[in-house]
């Protein structure tokens, strides 16, 4: 069984929808390490959708995925549409610093 699979089976049994978005992450970044870009992407943003919609638009695990988004973007050769991601992450995490803190 690959790590992947394995994944989409936990993320099928978990029934806390916060881990499925955390698995998602983890198979953006299997995808990502495979350099299969597209699968990454959607795994990516699959995850900061769950995770917007779950915790809010502004959370940390949002602008990690944005920014994991904004990296297979690049290295697809994409630089405009990474800049839109990273550009998503950096809004969202300069909003977490300075509501939550350091």
């Amino acid at each position: 069984v690959e790590i992947g699979d394995y994944c989409l089976q936990v993320a099928a049994e978990a029934k806390d929808v916060q881990a499925k978005a955390h698995i998602e992450q983890a198979l953006g970044m299997i995808w990502e390490h495979k350099e299969n870009y597209n699968k990454a992407i959607i795994h990516f943003q699959q995850s900061a959708a769950t995770f917007q919609r779950e915790i809010g638009e502004k959370c940390l695990e949002v602008a990690v995925s944005q920014g994991e988004t904004g990296m297979a973007l690049y290295k697809q050769n994409r630089p405009e549409d990474a800049v839109v991601s990273f550009n998503k992450a950096i809004d969202v995490f300069h909003h977490v610093q300075t509501t939550n803190g350091p």
